[in-house]
């Protein structure tokens, strides 16, 4: 969902661009949203191996409820790395429709995504994981 936002918001702006940032005012910017991702999935995939549980494999169920590591902050840290991620490339080139698409892309990912895996994991580890859900935040 990211990377088809992001295609289309780049495309948007060939066809309309609506601003432009100087490369010197927007390298900074980007690379520290990119950076910030970069920070924020490693330890993320980091505790999915650790733990021994599918990571990008929406296939399988989730063996084990994470708690710990980015998990203490937010219930979502790998969404919010890609989001991260998608930003910094809309800030680096220049997109403020990229920018723009980030709204529409997170609700789409909220309701068809997030909201699904809390199902699953309600279902999977019950009280547990709703103890969870009240401790840490669905984002931020």
């Amino acid at each position: 969902m990211y990377a088809v936002s992001l295609f289309i918001g780049l495309a948007i702006e060939q066809l309309l661009p609506l601003v432009s940032i100087p490369g010197t005012w927007r390298a900074g910017p980007a690379v520290v949203l990119i950076a910030l991702a970069g920070l924020l999935i490693a330890p993320t995939v980091m505790r999915f191996r650790k733990a021994d549980t599918p990571f990008s494999d929406f296939s399988k169920p989730a063996t084990t409820l994470i708690m710990d590591g980015p998990y203490r902050y937010s219930r979502n840290p790998g969404y919010l790395a890609l989001t991260l991620l998608y930003l910094g490339v809309g800030v680096l080139f220049s997109s403020a429709w990229v920018c723009v698409l980030v709204v529409p892309t997170l609700l789409i990912i909220n309701v068809a995504v997030v909201r699904k895996e809390e199902q699953h994991l309600e279902l999977q580890f019950g009280e547990e994981y709703l103890r969870y859900k009240t401790d840490v935040r669905r984002w931020l």
